[in-house]
Order: structure tokens, then sequence, then C-alpha cells
């Protein structure tokens, strides 16, 4: 079939490029372009320093796997064997105060009391000696001169004899006077009957034994004689 008027024919492709050994084509081929580079690149960080690097440690050494089991199985033998110390310590430490201390506290209480000693026999005392009689006191109202003391008056008596009415006269002597034992004031005249008897000398069976009709009682509390006139107690008069 002709081809169309006006259309131009088709172009034939360009030749392969002669193949290059070491940057320079081939024998034979056509030359390289003039533009293509022939020196080497420039390096750019030429002029930069590069960081110094430390020299690295030495490796330190690791202990291989059966060290590291056998150093823990020790560490665990070790406090085990601690803790089963402690633990006999602390058994022991038990077994003393229950069973050595409480057998001890039993000896103590059961320890015999000591004997009681027998006090020495102390000597018998000495008889006290007998007091003197003092002289009887001037009788009041009178001469002045003294009576002698009534006998066994100021001795110590071989037994003390029975008083009933507690008024320093025994019975026995309250019967030989006539007074009443059961009473301390026979006549009710506020004098007890020892008094009468043996201080005043007054009779102690009768009340007024002056007559004056006041009580033998009565007269002695206001410093009156009550076995006659004046008073209990009179100051002689001045020489």
């Amino acid at each position: 079939m002709p081809e169309p008027l006006g259309t131009p024919p088709a172009a034939a492709p360009p030749p392969p490029p002669p193949p290059m050994m070491g940057g320079m084509p081939a024998p034979g081929g056509p030359p390289a372009p003039s533009n293509l580079p022939t020196a080497e690149p420039t390096d750019i960080f030429a002029g930069v320093k590069e960081p110094s690097v430390g020299a690295p440690g030495p490796a330190q050494a690791v202990p291989p796997i059966g060290e590291q089991v056998s150093r823990g199985g020790l560490v665990k033998k070790l406090l085990l064997i601690g803790g089963i110390v402690v633990l006999l310590v602390v058994i022991g430490i038990v077994v003393w105060l229950v069973f050595f201390r409480g057998s001890s506290e039993e000896a103590t209480t059961e320890s015999p009391a000591p004997a009681a000693e027998v006090p020495a026999a102390s000597p018998e005392p000495s008889p006290a000696p007998a007091p003197t009689p003092s002289p009887a006191l001037p009788e009041p109202g009178g001469d002045g001169i003294p009576t002698p003391p009534e006998a066994g008056v100021g001795t110590a008596p071989a037994a003390a004899a029975p008083d009933t009415d507690g008024d320093g006269l025994t019975d026995a002597e309250e019967e030989q006077l006539g007074t009443n034992a059961q009473s301390a004031d026979t006549d009710a005249d506020g004098l007890s009957d020892r008094d009468e008897v043996k201080v005043y000398q007054t009779d102690p069976l009768n009340k007024d034994t002056d007559g004056d009709t006041f009580p033998d009682g009565s007269e002695v509390q206001k410093g009156y004689n009550p076995k006659g006139s004046g008073l209990l107690f009179e100051v002689p008069p001045a020489q």
C-alpha cells in the first residue's frame, strides 16, 4: 500500500554507545565527550578533626554460671546455719528459765526455817530496897509537932492486899476503921476515906469533924481547917 502524501518517513534509532574501558572509550568507538570530569572529587570534610574516641576499658570478667550458682548456694547455707544457731540459743534460754530457775526457786522455798533461838536465861532481879518511911506532915491547926508514922506505912507489902473501892485503904484497914469497903467516901463529906485518915486526920465516919456545920470536904476546898478553927495552913507570925 503506498504511503500517504505529506507524511515524513520514520527516523532510524541511534546506534548504541561503544563499551567503556577504564573511563575511556573502547578503541574503535567514538571519542568521549570533552566535558566529563577527569580528576578525583575534592573531600570537603578533609579539614574537620575527627573526635577522639576513648580507648575502651578492660572488659570485666564475668564469672561462669556454675560459679555464680555455687556462691548463691553458699550464702543461703550461711544464712540457714546462722538462723539455726540463733534458734538454738533462744531455746536454751527458755529451757534454763523454765527448768533451772524454777527448780532453784522451789529449793529456796522448801529450805527448812532456821531454828528459833532460845533466849538466854535472864538473871533474877534483886529485890528492891524497902523505902524508908517519910516523916508525917504536921497536924493542921495543931502545935506543929509531927505525929509518928503509922506502923506499916511506907513499907512494901509482901502481897498486894485487896482494895475493893480503890480509895487507897485496903479492905482490912477499912474493917479496922469501921468504914465501908465498898465506898471510897463513907461519910460523903467530899473527902475520901484515905485522905481523912492519912492526910487531914479527920473522922471518916463523921461528915463534920469539928462540928461547925460545914462538911470537911467543903472546908478543905475553901482553905479552912476541917478539924478546928482557922485556916488549913496558917503562916506563923513574924518574930
